[in-house]
């Protein structure tokens, strides 16, 4: 039986060989192709859960800087609004009114007191009305936009009377609504004084040259320092916002980078642990009492100590954090000033030329900021539009940063010499400085200034202007002509819109301007920007 079995492998020998060989290459190649499909598979997954973790994580840094910028606009705003009181400037032009009234009878002779005694309380009527219908930019900035919806009769003081005088008249000329101008009354009631009695009359109630000089100053200063706080407010907002989504970003991606570092570490480490089944854990239990173990495995025991290194170089501390966020003092307190010169000059520039009582359309006026905004990023840019902000966003110097770390309060402050003893803040604060020099920053802030700049038109064509919404909330033009203002009647809304965007919760211009989709390209790049600055673990 055995022989013939034998005979019978014998005799098939070649073809069992082959059947064997290729049942075992089958066999080979399934579990190959197993394998190779479970790591894919497991790539796959690892991949979609990255994605979705940076995804979270991108989300999460987004809103961080929406709240990090809301807590940092009330510090802005409380300098800007102190600095740039455009309120008391108007305040000034009242009681100069007020004063000029009050002078009027006791510059009259005493035998023609009794004469021009009911023209005097016709005319004291007559400024309580002008008074009482006058909108001033102090009154009209605690209004709301109840006022401003009222400003076409309650603006007349601003608008009606500058067709008929100049920039240099009385501001209580200007604050006079139609309904008070009592010219008519006043000579009517006054027709049976004598001829020099009316004389003394209009020569004691004209304002001397110096009263009208100084009112012409008022007003030529109210215009230029109420577009300036516009357009200031305009700048430093969109400004901080990028900084700030550009600091927290840094941070967010080294924070993502760092714990996938410590995830790749702790399966390296899972990896060079030896797998022993349960009755080598007991042997090894048994052994150890005897035996030093550490000298049997040292390698999955010994290496810790490098991946530990590696892990406390790529960490920042609360320390360093707190010192890098403490970064935006600089333009809350220093660079912000410069923004403003640089906005007051081009605005003096441009608007020196347009008289307070010229008629503005919404799409002139809008020409005009932007021919603004083009003396403020483009000249002396030397064809880098907005390199001249560079300076205004970070201190330029090691003293100013020690300088802004001291007044920030930063933790752990060191002297200029020393700030190389945290290596940490150094590259932080190199990175961040490449960044804010690089183009794609710059196309950021082009495009979050555009969208600031038509929050600010769409205001004013809403509250000042009356232009209607459609269904989805934008404002539309009406299809007849368009509406003209005079300037001085434009003064009180961007007054009101400035205070608006400052205090305002929730803000419409930091919404809009982290809701640009170049803002958030811009922080996706910064996030995603690790591949050549973190170098793989080998």
């Amino acid at each position: 039986m055995f022989d013939s079995l034998r005979r019978y492998v014998y005799d098939r020998r070649r073809g069992l060989l082959d059947t064997v060989m290729t049942m075992g290459t089958a066999y080979a190649a399934s579990a190959y192709l197993r394998e190779r499909l479970q790591e894919v598979k497991l790539n796959v997954m690892r991949q979609r859960v990255a994605k979705e973790s940076l995804r979270r994580r991108f989300q999460s840094t987004h809103d961080d800087t929406c709240f990090t910028i809301m807590a940092l606009i009330p510090t802005l705003a409380a300098q800007i609004l102190e600095e740039m009181d455009v309120e008391s400037l108007t305040n000034e032009l009242q009681s100069l009114s007020a004063s000029s009234v009050a002078r009027s009878p006791s510059q009259l002779l005493p035998s023609q007191a009794h004469d021009v005694q009911s023209v005097a309380e016709t005319s004291s009527i007559s400024d309580a009305q002008s008074e009482a219908g006058s909108m001033s930019l102090s009154s009209y900035s605690g209004s709301g936009y109840d006022v401003e919806r009222a400003s076409g009769v309650g603006s007349a003081s601003w608008v009606e009377h500058m067709s008929a005088s100049g920039t240099s008249q009385a501001p209580h000329a200007f604050l006079s609504p139609p309904e008070s101008q009592l010219s008519d009354s006043i000579l009517s009631t006054g027709s049976s004084l004598s001829h020099d009695t009316s004389h003394s009359l209009s020569s004691a109630n004209s304002p001397s040259p110096s009263t009208k000089k100084r009112k012409a100053q008022l007003w030529k200063e109210v215009k230029n320092l109420t577009l300036t706080r516009a357009l200031t407010t305009l700048y430093t907002t969109t400004l901080l916002s990028l900084l700030t989504a550009a600091q927290l970003s840094i941070i967010a991606r080294s924070r993502y980078i760092a714990s996938v570092r410590a995830s790749e570490r702790a399966e390296r480490v899972h990896e060079r642990i030896p797998h022993f089944s349960l009755t080598g854990i007991l042997a090894r239990e048994a052994i150890a009492r005897v035996v030093d173990v550490e000298a049997l495995c040292p390698e999955w025991l010994t290496k810790d100590d490098d991946l530990d290194g590696e892990e406390n170089a790529d960490d920042i501390s609360e320390g360093t954090e707190a010192r890098y966020l403490t970064l935006s003092w600089w333009i809350l307190h220093v660079g912000w000033k410069d923004v403003a010169e640089r906005v007051r000059g081009a605005v003096e520039s441009v608007f020196d030329s347009v008289s307070l009582r010229n008629k503005l359309s919404c799409s002139e006026l809008h020409a005009l900021i932007l021919d603004v905004r083009r003396h403020v990023e483009l000249d002396g840019a030397a064809g880098r539009p907005h390199s001249r902000f560079y300076s205004c966003l970070l201190p330029p110097t090691p003293e100013t940063t020690a300088h802004v770390l001291a007044q920030g309060g930063a933790p752990l402050v060191l002297p200029p010499p020393s700030l190389r003893s945290d290596p940490r803040f150094v590259s932080l604060l190199d990175e961040t400085r490449a960044y804010l020099s690089g183009p794609d920053f710059a196309y950021a802030l082009t495009c979050a200034l555009d969208r600031a700049t038509s929050v600010l038109i769409d205001h004013l064509h809403k509250r000042v202007f009356g232009g209607r919404e459609d269904a989805e909330g934008s404002t539309v033009a009406d299809a007849r002509e368009e509406l003209k203002i005079r300037l001085v009647g434009l003064l009180p809304g961007l007054a009101r819109w400035s205070q608006l965007a400052l205090n305002a919760t929730p803000n419409e211009l930091v919404d809009n301007i982290m809701a640009v989709r170049e803002v958030s390209a811009l922080e996706a790049i910064v996030i995603s920007d690790y591949q050549d600055r973190y170098p793989p673990i080998s």
